[in-house]
């Protein structure tokens, strides 16, 4: 199940029929980055078609919580490598 419609996404500049999403949506099995397919939920996982900002290109279909990542990380991109490191470390607590 996606949650756009392909009239919203066409108006964003997304090249994109109803019938790429329903095959892609048959190829991944849920989100392409998390994996989720909303197996023993509640109701079925909504997918949103994640696409280049610039160029309208879909890069696949994503849940929610993936979309709101991609978002952050694709404008905070040097910031995130700095999150990356402080994970790593740990964190900096002296306790």
């Amino acid at each position: 199940m996606y949650a756009r419609s392909v009239s919203t996404l066409r108006q964003r500049g997304v090249d994109i029929r109803r019938g790429d999403i329903e095959t892609q949506e048959l190829a991944q099995d849920g989100c392409i980055i998390c994996h989720d397919n909303g197996d023993g939920g509640a109701r079925p996982l909504a997918l949103v078609v994640d696409h280049d900002p610039q160029t309208g290109a879909p890069r696949g279909l994503v849940c929610f919580r993936c979309n709101q990542l991609i978002s952050l990380v694709e404008s905070n991109r040097p910031l995130v490598k700095w999150v990356e490191m402080y994970l790593d470390q740990g964190g900096v607590w002296d306790a």
